[in-house]
């Protein structure tokens, strides 16, 4: 019983590999007798040339953009340097005129008029 089984299934394994292997054969005929369509070729060829070339300018136009944005970057840091200079720049010229006297003192008023007064009257005591 068990060499019948046996047998049985050997030749069930051979017929399923020539089933394969005709199927395989019947694929490969259909491959080489299939008629080709140009038109459906050239399409095909012309929506690959389409992708290809979308995704070339999406990059390029991505790459501009971050370029874009270094540069805006760049120019805003550089802004913010000269902004600083100036105010600095500003600030010295500011204090250029001051005179610093020491062990004078300093007035209370709130009125930069009354102040000049002020230094002017102890300016001319002196």
């Amino acid at each position: 019983m068990e060499k019948l089984k046996a047998q049985e299934d050997k030749e069930f394994r051979e017929v399923h590999e020539i089933c394969q292997q005709l199927e395989s054969k019947l694929v490969d005929e259909q491959k080489a007798n299939k008629v080709v369509d140009f038109k459906l070729v050239v399409k095909e060829q012309m929506e690959e040339e389409m992708k290809k070339s979308a995704e070339f300018t999406e990059k390029l136009v991505e790459n501009k953009l971050v370029c874009s944005q270094t540069q805006i970057q760049e120019m805003n840091r550089k802004l913010e340097e000269t902004k600083s200079s100036l105010q600095e720049e500003a600030d010295k010229e500011a204090r250029r005129d001051n005179i610093i006297i020491y062990r004078m003192p300093e007035s209370v008023s709130d009125s930069s008029e009354k102040r000049k007064l002020w230094i002017n009257a102890l300016s001319s005591n002196c």
